[in-house]
């Protein structure tokens, strides 16, 4: 038994550390393959989650902030270098990937002042005007 928890401990991922010193781990992550970012922005709307949500998809990468579940701010890094809705849309429409979510500090400036089910209709709704568009083409 005491031989089972050292090879258990030997092989542990080391935590990463915080601009504090303290260990840090992802609160959630997963795959955008396996859970959608909507729902990822649903369930924190319903628990009425604040912190950040860190997506990766290749060199792409982009950043969701939250308060009291309500989407905040949102940023695409990059050449496309997106902020605020533009940013959110954009990252709704990634389909591969990770996301992570640390329950840290948010901006305190609401860059959205909507709310985060209001922000997902819009975002259907402008992905329902493309689709249209395409099939009318």
């Amino acid at each position: 038994m005491a031989r089972r928890k050292r090879e258990i401990r030997s092989t542990a991922q080391p935590k990463a550390r915080n601009p504090r010193g303290r260990d840090q781990e992802s609160a959630l992550s997963g795959a955008l393959a396996n859970v959608s970012l909507a729902t990822v922005l649903t369930i924190f709307e319903m628990e009425r989650r604040s912190g950040t949500v860190s997506l990766h998809a290749g060199r792409r990468s982009g950043q969701i902030g939250f308060l009291a579940g309500q989407v905040v701010s949102a940023r695409v890094a990059g050449g496309a270098g997106l902020h605020g809705r533009e940013a959110l849309f954009a990252l709704l429409d990634w389909h591969d990937g990770r996301f992570d979510y640390q329950p840290d500090q948010v901006p305190a400036i609401d860059e959205m002042r909507s709310t985060t089910s209001h922000l997902l209709l819009e975002a259907a709704r402008r992905y329902d005007e493309v689709g249209l568009q395409a099939s009318t083409a």
